[in-house]
């Protein structure tokens, strides 16, 4: 009648999993990027439909748009042209450059 049950043991402290890096299919020298980036600038009077499909966001719609809207002499006329919104434009106006 006067017995404690047994307490567990504290846990014992163990040094985290090390983490191993994602493995992926290696990517053919000559596969197209699917993959698209924040951080690409395009030339809005040079680029090609697909380069300017690397900008997250713009799609084969707004790049064939773009391109129907040449030529800029400043990004900005990517509203004056109602190629996008303002508000889409702000998004993106980073991403874009123009060159003569």
């Amino acid at each position: 009648p006067g017995q404690r049950p047994p307490q567990p043991e504290p846990a014992r402290e163990s040094s985290p999993p090390i983490p191993t890096p994602a493995r992926s299919a290696p990517l053919k020298p000559d596969a197209p990027k699917t993959v698209k980036s924040s951080t690409v600038v395009v030339d809005l009077n040079r680029a090609t439909a697909t380069e300017l499909q690397q900008v997250k966001g713009i799609g084969k719609a707004t790049a064939d748009k773009i391109m129907a809207g040449r030529p800029y002499t400043a990004p900005t006329e990517l509203v004056t042209k109602k190629v996008m919104s303002q508000k889409q434009f702000d998004k993106y106006k980073a991403q874009f450059t123009v060159t003569q």
